[in-house]
């Protein structure tokens, strides 16, 4: 039960450990161990790693065999790739440093319904402004095109 529940939530913006926490509360199930956790994780990764080990595969080929890619290609992959490790140094770090904050978190069924909760009203609130910013530049790109002179097609 709880392997399907984890292979719904990883991928969706939401904390699976939170519901590997409460679905055994709702469901009266013991909490299970921390191996348990790591072992879901693991097929998680396992997942991740063969569902993109096309582009995974670019990534070392773009350091080991540039010219297998060619050189836009792998210049390119390398410059995602650099992309990558940098976006995760932050999340490195903060994930070190409230790693035991975050185990707190969700070692609690309530607190991690409360988390879920309030990154739900986060991500609302973000498409919210995402979809308000959105409309407010279609209307303005409508405006300019009604607003400028429309060219006529010479004889």
């Amino acid at each position: 039960m709880l392997g399907i529940v984890q292979g719904l939530t990883e991928f969706l913006p939401i904390s699976s450990s939170a519901h590997l926490s409460i679905v055994p509360k709702l469901l009266g199930f013991r909490t299970p161990e921390l191996a348990f956790d790591v072992l879901l994780h693991f097929g998680t990764l396992a997942a991740v790693v063969v569902y993109f080990a096309r582009d995974l595969w670019s990534f070392v080929l773009s350091l080991v065999a540039p010219g297998v890619l060619g050189p836009q290609q792998a210049a390119v992959r390398r410059r995602q790739l650099g992309l990558l490790v940098v976006a995760s140094i932050p999340a490195a770090i903060f994930g070190y440093l409230l790693q035991d904050w975050a185990d707190a978190q969700t070692s609690r069924p309530l607190r991690s319904a409360v988390w879920l909760v309030l990154t739900t009203l986060i991500m609302i609130a973000a498409e919210l402004w995402a979809w308000r910013a959105r409309s407010r530049s279609r209307r303005a790109r409508r405006q300019r095109r009604s607003s400028s002179p429309r060219r006529r097609r010479g004889r």
